[in-house]
């Protein structure tokens, strides 16, 4: 939006300065190039410099023709292969600030700015007057100075109004029955961008950070500018899924950035994002509070690249937290807690299926669990998930399955480590999920370690041999050593039973001691 207004108010002046300039000199304009770029300047903020040729009528309609012009401030460049401009002569005795652009059209230009680029392939203002709507086109191409983007083409028409910077106020545009047509996004939007007469101080007046090709937000100007923009959209493509009927509300005012993004269809759900962005503190603070709403599982995890077998409506609330204003800066500094609900569905547990067959083996007793489905049909799928940085902690209830996991998750590589312990309680007689009666109650410990796409989980043999060493103590609390025990009663004579209990104790201190 700073492009847009700068565009915006460096043509205006430029219309001025030539057409003044034509006006005085009604003759060949190149013999007087200087002369015009002279005069360009002293009414313009910025340098020009005309390399091409120029041609005017005074005659009606006033016609100006220029090739090849340049523009440059401390901070932005716009190089236009050709201007066409074309105004309304009985505009001329009016004040100038009423006078009337019939027409005026750029070809091949290159906007550059803040290390960010946009490429106008064609511009077109029609019936433009300063402080009333005109029609525009603009068929354009935006590259972002952030490392690993690709360009981004739109087109892009409806109502501008240029407000030019007055004494009392600053400049300002109003853009109205914007027609977006992209790959990434077609709908309408409005939006409104003023100039702040102060622009906010970043840290009560100490200096913006030096800018960098990775930084996410352009925080010069958040704090120079104030938006409000809403927008319909038809269509939202991120990573070659379209998402249909989704509003998006942008508000930035004096540094303090809030995004509300509804996405009435997505994946067969819904999902509310609401975004807050602090960018006066330093580090900027974000806070991220998405709301999901019975999206379809499977669906989710084919958009995410996750090889996860999950068929059903989920919920998800969550809060997010980060600091900084690069990718590595977010990711390092994430908290989040998010609760949710998986309905009632099927579940791929075929990894966990094959480590629970192992650990049964050690009881020879592998045909409970080997009877189990691949797919488990669940009843109630509920849990927690909380990130700090790259720690990671969850905890959720799959019918009769509890599961606590913990461990780390490095982003930067697409990798992870989680131990998860896996509890088995006593199952409905109706449910296909029965283990041994001895690991019922259990943990049972499993990590999962390699990249986070499709992870390598099977049994953590150091967390057996301490899971072991635990099940035999006396104050363990385990099912296994409370099964040890019942057996115990029920199998050995009275006068031997406390003999049992102490081999146990033995043997499970022996297991400790070879760690």
């Amino acid at each position: 939006m700073r492009i847009v207004i700068r565009f915006v108010g460096i043509f205006f002046a430029l219309t001025l300065a030539l057409l003044l300039g034509a006006f005085f000199y009604a003759q060949d304009a190149n013999r007087l190039k200087p002369e015009i770029e002279a005069l360009i300047n002293d009414n313009s903020d910025f340098h020009i410099e005309i390399n091409g040729e120029i041609q005017w009528q005074l005659f009606p309609p006033l016609t100006l023709q220029i090739s090849n012009l340049v523009a440059k401030d401390d901070d932005l460049q716009i190089d236009v292969g050709s201007v066409d401009l074309k105004m309304d002569l009985s505009a001329m005795w009016q004040d100038t600030d009423r006078w009337k652009v019939t027409a005026l059209q750029l070809t091949d230009t290159t906007v550059i700015a803040e290390q960010s680029t946009i490429h106008l392939q064609q511009f077109e203002l029609e019936n433009f007057t300063p402080g009333e709507s005109a029609n525009f086109f603009a068929d354009a191409t935006y590259t972002a100075a952030a490392k690993n983007t690709q360009p981004i083409s739109a087109q892009l028409e409806g109502q501008i109004t240029y407000f030019p910077a007055l004494d009392t106020t600053p400049q300002r545009i109003h853009l109205t029955e914007l027609s977006i047509d992209s790959a990434m996004a077609k709908g309408v939007c409005e939006a409104d961008v003023r100039e702040r007469d102060t622009p906010s101080n970043h840290l009560s007046g100490s200096s913006l950070p030096e800018e960098t090709d990775d930084d996410i937000l352009p925080l010069a100007l958040l704090l120079a500018y104030d938006i409000v923009a809403d927008c319909d959209l038809r269509e939202l493509t991120i990573n070659e899924e379209t998402f249909h009927n989704t509003t998006l509300q942008i508000t930035n005012a004096t540094g303090q950035l809030n995004i509300l993004a509804d996405v009435k269809d997505f994946l067969g759900g819904s999902v509310l994002t609401n975004i807050d962005v602090d960018a006066v503190t330093a580090p900027i603070q974000w806070t991220i509070t998405p709301q999901v709403t019975n999206v379809d599982s499977q669906r989710l995890m084919d958009w995410v690249d996750q090889r996860l077998g999950w068929i059903a409506p989920i919920a998800v609330n969550s809060v997010i937290k980060l600091q900084g204003n690069t990718e590595a800066d977010l990711l390092a500094t994430v908290q989040a807690e998010s609760n949710f609900d998986g309905g009632q569905g099927q579940l791929d547990i075929s990894a966990i299926k094959q480590q629970l067959m192992q650990l049964a083996a050690l009881t020879r007793r592998t045909d409970k669990v080997a009877a189990w489905p691949d797919l488990w049909d669940y009843q109630q799928f509920t849990g927690n998930w909380a990130i700090d940085g790259a720690n990671h902690i969850l905890r959720f209830t799959l019918d009769n399955m509890e599961v606590d996991a913990t461990g780390t998750v490095d982003y930067a590589n697409e990798s992870m480590d989680i131990l998860a312990n896996i509890t088995l309680n006593k199952a409905p007689e109706t449910s296909p999920f029965h283990v041994n009666s001895m690991l019922e109650g259990t943990p049972i410990p499993i990590r999962c370690t390699g990249p986070t796409a499709e992870p390598e989980c099977k049994l953590d043999d150091h967390a057996v041999q301490n899971l072991i060493a635990d099940a035999l103590r006396s104050d363990s609390e385990t099912g296994l050593r409370r099964k040890i025990e019942d057996k115990i009663e029920e199998d050995v004579p009275e006068e031997y039973q406390d003999m049992a209990r102490k081999l146990l104790d033995l043997l499970g201190g022996s297991v400790e001691q070879r760690d």
